[in-house]
């Protein structure tokens, strides 16, 4: 086998190898590419998020929405999720709860888009609750 043929051959074999790790592995490429890159959780979210876990004696709080938190397009709702806690049908201390919740959500400063805040809680009990708050 001459030089020539030799080199057509590699050259071929590394053009079908780049072929097969673009098929096979591009769609991270777009993942990544496409992911809005406003999911961070601020400094102050997380301040906000651990005096609620204190508050609830809740083992989770998260928000949503993930992304968009910075400049929503449209009006939206930020909802402040409270997770696994033990709710044993006391709707009087859960709402007062939610309010102080609310109250401490002002220190987070949100965008003017998020005109409602809703406090979610999630019950051991399997019986979900939702409060809303007009900002």
């Amino acid at each position: 086998m001459n030089s020539k043929a030799r080199k057509i051959i590699v050259s071929l074999l590394i053009c079908i190898t780049l072929i097969f790790l673009i098929i096979q592995y591009g769609f991270l490429g777009v993942f990544w590419l496409t992911t809005p890159k406003d999911g961070e959780m601020t400094k102050r979210e997380k301040e906000v998020f651990e005096k609620v876990k204190k508050l609830t004696n809740a083992k989770e709080v998260w928000r949503e929405p993930k992304y968009h938190i910075s400049s929503p397009k449209k009006p939206a709702s930020y909802r402040i999720i409270v997770n696994d806690i033990q709710c044993n049908n006391d709707s009087a201390r859960l709402k007062n709860e939610a309010q102080t919740i609310f109250k401490n959500s002002a220190e987070l400063h949100l965008h003017e888009n998020f005109t409602k805040i809703e406090v979610f809680f999630q019950c051991n009990e399997g019986n979900d609750i939702l409060f809303s708050f007009n900002r």
